[in-house]
């Protein structure tokens, strides 16, 4: 769980390096596990309604609950923006 309001801080520093296509790495014990494109980063944030107390989801975690058969719309969970990295 990031802050969104880290993430929004992260995200201007890119724009204001010109890095307005680039991304953030995700990482996970010391390893790169994905990247999240700057334009989805962005696109996320702006969806939030209480971007300065939100919590961001950045890593699936299995449910084992999953008995009530809704597929909800979370917009804190950011996971279907990050891009997995593929390991050859």
């Amino acid at each position: 769980m990031v802050s969104a309001s880290s993430l929004r801080q992260k995200l201007e520093i890119l724009h204001k390096a010109g890095e307005v296509d680039g991304g953030l790495p995700i990482i996970r014990d010391e390893i790169l596990v994905g990247l999240i494109p700057a334009p989805d980063l962005e696109y996320a944030l702006d969806n939030l309604e209480d971007e300065p107390g939100a919590q961001c989801l950045m890593a699936k975690v299995m449910n084992l609950d999953e008995s009530d058969g809704e597929d909800q719309c979370d917009p804190t969970d950011f996971t279907t923006y990050i891009d997995p990295v593929c390991l050859i």
